[in-house]
């Protein structure tokens, strides 16, 4: 097969966010020329040409719409085809520096013109490199591509970067009448071979994704969203009548708005794809926590420690919660970014629609139509299985907060029941010695009285009975006195045993029978 193109082109749509500190006066804390400057260095290796796009800019200029033109010099930059279609204002660069070049037949009277714009809090940058056309056209077979060096250290595949939102690269040409009819399978074929020579052998070039027509010519995608970490958006677009190259220059700088909301849609997506394992990660972190909680709930009694535990969970769940919804918030930002932008890539599409009324545009409808409600299904479906995190943490909270109370309740329970049991003791105590201080006062003075009485019977015994006998019988005083000396003995005798007897039968009663400490008490 020896199909030849015309005119090939080499267009780049690339899109850099604007951080909030490039608009501070302190430029040098980020790098804030980062497009501008790979816009330079790409017009350098194509062109040879010391190009610095920024004395053309006005980085200042306050956007009243969505999207404004940077260009200093609009006036000497208006399309030549239809200025009134080209609000944007680009900036050519012609090939100044021939000699530099290796190639004679290959970039000689090269041209590039820029589009560079702010799209809300955004960078964007149109730049297309081509030969100029002429009369009759130049027909190249599509293995020569490569002598034309159009991408010349792959400069035109911008790396990852935070200052990177992402990129449509897009590869024009025109057929030959000859193979304006040839079917979609060759010219897929053609499609291939355009591309191979453009990348270093080293570079994997992005899968075929599908094929469709657009304007009324064949239009090749390339790239797989599946692959996301590597992904990159290669389209490759085949002209086969004037006509569709002049609908596409008229909706160019719509092309790159519509370009810049896919963009937007895929950075979103592809970062909360990349946030997922750190949600995941913290949500296996409080999955852990709630076990531990599980396991403890577990043991048939709390102690001390368990409820210091528990406190310490009641600490640290709600701290693991609050940064778990960061992360979640984070992802529910990025699905709204899909949102908007989805909205804003299908309005867009409309505006080109009403422009076109009678062109079929499904090839660029299908991304608004179907790949980005995917997205959206996508991440709802993950923050719907990562919101039971939530709920996870409020019931371990919940559990927590009952066990908690439910185990101090216990624990006030008993600690009331000590302290009674200690006070009942301790009245006890007090009862037992103010009883027993009774019973030794009552059994001593019973003791004593009654150790009086028998004293008193037993000397009133003795005087009775031997006074008479002692007058008779006594004839000397001593015997008398020693006499007297031992009944005084007895009778103190007496009492003592007497009184000692009452005493412990008092004790001994007031141990068997507790009615009468009951009596005492009343």
């Amino acid at each position: 097969m020896n199909l030849k193109i015309y005119i090939p082109n080499i267009h780049l749509f690339a899109f850099s966010p604007i951080k909030k500190s490039e608009r501070s006066p302190q430029k040098n804390e980020i790098n804030s020329d980062w497009l501008w400057g790979k816009c330079d260095g790409i017009i350098s290796k194509v062109l040879h040409d010391n190009f610095q796009i920024e004395q053309y800019l006005d980085l200042e200029i306050k956007p009243d719409f969505p999207a404004v033109s940077l260009n200093k010099f609009p006036a000497i930059s208006l399309n030549k085809h239809d200025s009134k279609a080209d609000p944007y204002s680009p900036i050519y660069v012609k090939n100044q520096n021939i000699n530099a070049i290796q190639d004679s037949e290959c970039l000689i009277d090269a041209q590039a013109s820029v589009y560079a714009l702010r799209i809300y809090d955004n960078y964007g940058i149109g730049l297309n490199v081509r030969r100029p056309k002429k009369e009759n056209g130049v027909k190249f077979q599509s293995e020569y591509i490569k002598n034309l060096n159009l991408n010349p250290q792959n400069c035109f595949i911008l790396e990852e970067s935070e200052h990177f939102l992402g990129q449509t690269l897009l590869i024009t040409a025109t057929l030959s009448s000859r193979d304006k009819n040839k079917n979609q399978e060759d010219l897929k074929i053609l499609g291939d071979k355009c591309l191979e020579p453009l990348f270093p052998a080293d570079y994997r070039i992005p899968p075929f994704n599908r094929a469709g027509e657009l304007f009324g010519c064949p239009i090749f995608e390339y790239g797989i969203f599946r692959q996301l970490t590597t992904y990159r958006h290669i389209l490759v677009w085949f002209f086969c009548e004037k006509t569709s190259e002049n609908k596409f220059e008229i909706c160019y700088n719509d092309l790159l708005d519509l370009f810049f909301f896919r963009a937007k849609v895929i950075h979103a997506y592809k970062t909360s794809h990349e946030t997922f394992p750190s949600v995941k990660k913290q949500y296996n972190l409080i999955e852990k926590e709630i076990n531990k909680v599980l396991e403890t709930s577990d043991n048939p009694g709390l102690n001390a420690l368990d409820l210091e535990e528990f406190n310490n969970q009641l600490i640290q769940l709600p701290r693991m919660s609050l940064e778990y919804a960061e992360q979640l918030r984070d992802v529910e930002e990025h699905l709204n970014d899909i949102n908007v932008n989805t909205r804003n890539y299908l309005e867009k599409l409309q505006e080109i629609q009403s422009v076109f009324p009678h062109d079929d545009l499904s090839f660029l409808a299908i991304f608004g139509e179907k790949r980005c409600p995917y997205f959206q299904e996508q991440i709802k479906a993950e923050l719907g299985y990562f919101q039971r995190g939530f709920d996870l943490v409020d019931k371990a909270l919940a559990s927590i907060r009952g066990q908690v109370a439910i185990a101090q309740a216990k624990l006030e329970t008993v600690r009331q029941e000590k302290e009674a049991s200690l006070e009942d003791a301790r009245k006890k105590t007090e009862k037992d010695r103010d009883f027993n201080q009774q019973i030794t006062i009552l059994a001593v003075g019973s003791g004593i009285g009654v150790g009086g009485i028998i004293s008193s019977s037993f000397s009133s015994f003795f005087s009775a009975n031997s006074s008479p006998q002692i007058q008779t019988t006594s004839p000397c005083t001593s015997n008398l006195d020693t006499r007297r000396y031992l009944n005084f003995a007895e009778t103190i005798g007496y009492g003592l045993i007497g009184g000692i007897i009452v005493m412990i039968a008092i004790w001994l009663l007031s141990r068997k029978f507790p009615f009468i400490q009951e009596l005492f008490e009343k």
